[in-house]
């Protein structure tokens, strides 16, 4: 653990204190919180007020980024919070020596990681009124073959321009903190976004091709026995399928089959050609090696497609 936390209490309680985390079980569950310090620094840790803090202080006298990061870790079922500000002694060189390196175990031991990617301060709402509108799908009618048939386009940049161009993405001690924490919940203005080991996901749609980067990973790894290609991944699968409501096709989605058979195998481990049948030949599970999809990362439909095998 930390060496310090926010106790955020729970329910109505208005205050917040600062403890040791020495003496919470090692169990203790707590969340982290990634935000912009900005220009005006009106609430830090420092030797002067830690007596205080530790007694506890109202929440509505923090930073308005730092009372919502309180109250979403309340609504996460967690009780315990670490910021940098607060949790860290900021006139200590000592205390700055010792925190930062351990940020290792800080982020990863995490339950989740609270990322402000609203603004550029402290002082922003992260629970406010959103209008996701501009990023929810659009269902369009298209005519094919006499037969009216659904589509929907969404806005393929959206993680680009709402996650990775945010303002906290310019702080150079993000990075380390985004990608050693096990889960992270990000507020943007407009939607809420979900990034962990296994998926990315907005309020609108999953991240398009999450799906690809996840089988470019999976078949650049080694099988003891080539039969079970399929069934190493058959949960997730399962997972991807129920929340695209698609159908799973030995390895490939029916929804998008035509532009799914678009890949190729980079690296073909030799010692494996001939093998006992694992799936069938127009499937990436028939090959033993790195696969990757020659088709563009976007989400389209192909509107009228013909395949031969």
């Amino acid at each position: 653990l930390p060496t310090r936390l926010i106790d955020c209490g729970s329910g109505p309680n208005p205050k917040c204190q600062l403890v040791l985390s020495s003496e919470l079980p090692g169990e203790t569950e707590y969340t982290t919180l990634s935000y912009c310090w900005g220009t005006i620094r009106n609430f830090l840790l420092l030797h002067e007020n830690i007596m205080n803090i530790f007694q506890g202080i109202p929440i509505d006298t923090l930073p308005k980024t730092l009372q919502d990061a309180i109250l979403t870790t309340r609504k996460l079922g967690a009780r315990y919070l670490w910021i940098d500000s607060l949790s860290i002694i900021q006139d200590d060189p000592e205390d700055w020596k010792r925190e930062p390196s351990n940020m290792f175990n800080i982020y990863g031991g995490s339950y989740c990681n609270i990322s402000a990617t609203v603004d550029k301060d402290s002082v922003s709402e992260l629970l406010r009124p959103r209008n996701p509108f501009p990023f929810q799908q659009l269902k369009v009618q298209f005519k094919i073959a006499g037969q009216k048939q659904p589509h929907y386009l969404i806005n393929n940049e959206i993680w680009k321009s709402e996650i990775d161009g945010s303002p906290l993405s310019d702080r150079g001690w993000v990075c380390q903190e985004r990608f050693l924490s096990p889960c992270i919940l990000h507020f943007r203005n407009r939607l809420l976004f979900w990034e962990c080991g296994e998926l990315a996901a907005n309020e609108c749609k999953l991240y398009p091709g999450l799906f690809d980067t996840i089988l470019e990973d999976y078949t650049s790894r080694r099988l003891t026995y080539a039969k079970d290609k399929l069934v190493a991944i058959a949960g997730l699968a399962r997972l991807w399928g129920l929340i695209n409501k698609d159908e799973y096709l030995a390895g490939l989605w029916r929804a998008d089959l035509a532009t799914q058979l678009l890949w190729y195998c980079k690296m073909l481990r030799i010692e494996h050609l001939g093998r006992e049948y694992t799936a069938p030949s127009w499937s990436w599970a028939a090959l033993d090696g790195s696969i990757t999809r020659s088709a563009p990362r976007i989400n389209f439909t192909v509107a009228d497609g013909y395949i031969a095998i």
